[in-house]
This record gives C-alpha cells, structure tokens and sequence, in this order.
C-alpha cells in the first residue's frame, strides 16, 4: 500500500506549472507507470502486469532524450543509488534501475512511495567543480526558490 496521495509532492502535479513558468528544465518525459503497487511485485520476483510495455515505454522515452537518463518516480529518485538507481547509461540497465528506484521507494517511506508517475530527464552532467557521493552523485552548488500563488513562498 503506498502513502496516501498528496497531489501536490507528486511531479505529474509540479512540472506541469514549471514548465509553464519558464524556468528552465532539462528536456522531461513524464510516463505512466503500472496502476496502484503493480511495481512492487519486482521486488519478489513476480509477475508485474504491463511490465514489457512499460519497459518498453521507459526505453523509448530514454531514447528521446538520449543516454544517459535520468529517472525518477513522480516523488523518488534515489539519488542516494546514483549509479544503480536514477543515473541510467544504457537500455540494457534500465529494468534493474526501476527495480532500484522501486525498493529504495519502499524503503524510504513506511508505506512506500507512490511508484505509478514516472519521469525521465535528458542528463546534464555537471560543469567543472564538481564532487561526487552517495555512490558516484555529481554535487554542485545548488540554489531552490519556492513560490505559492505566484509569489516567494519561505
């Protein structure tokens, strides 16, 4: 059973309203993953319903926007992962980085974090200046602003 649903953590609610802001943000696919805690049978094993195509979907989303990927559940990285996780280099290591992303999503949140909202971004690496952690993670500088009805929002 997943976390009740917040639309508002969720980034099928967020990207919407940035993109249309105009704040710059790599190229994104957004992907519908298997309803309700389909995915969650990865991590037994079993059979998850919808899987080839939506393996397939998330391949060729990935080829959009060019590997590299980065993926991301609509609430979940697993940036803490990086290389087994978000950080994607081939079509052939996508289907255990889901299967990462999914467990860490379980193990991050007692009830487990909502897995049917998918993204996948075009890769950015970082500029000179960089460190890395948590696995290989490019770490830089970072700057956040958070606005609630169009206003600066502390």
């Amino acid at each position: 059973m997943n976390s009740p649903h917040v639309p508002e953590a969720c980034a099928s609610y967020w990207l919407p309203r940035l993109q249309r802001s105009g704040v710059l943000v790599p190229e994104t696919v957004q992907v519908a993953g298997p309803p309700g805690d389909e995915l969650v049978n990865l991590l037994d094993g079993a059979e998850v319903q919808g899987w080839d195509l939506f393996l397939a979907v998330m391949i060729a989303a990935c080829k959009t926007v060019g590997w590299p990927a980065f993926i991301r559940t609509g609430r979940f990285s697993g940036k803490h992962w990086w290389r087994k996780a978000c950080y994607v280099p081939a079509a052939d290591q996508l289907a255990a980085h889901i299967a990462q992303i999914v467990e860490a999503s379980h193990l991050v949140d007692m009830m487990g974090l909502a897995t049917d909202v998918w993204l996948v971004r075009k890769y950015l690496p970082p500029p000179d200046g960089h460190f890395t952690a948590f696995d290989g993670m490019p770490v830089r500088c970072e700057c956040r602003a958070f606005f609630r009805d169009g206003r600066p929002h502390s």
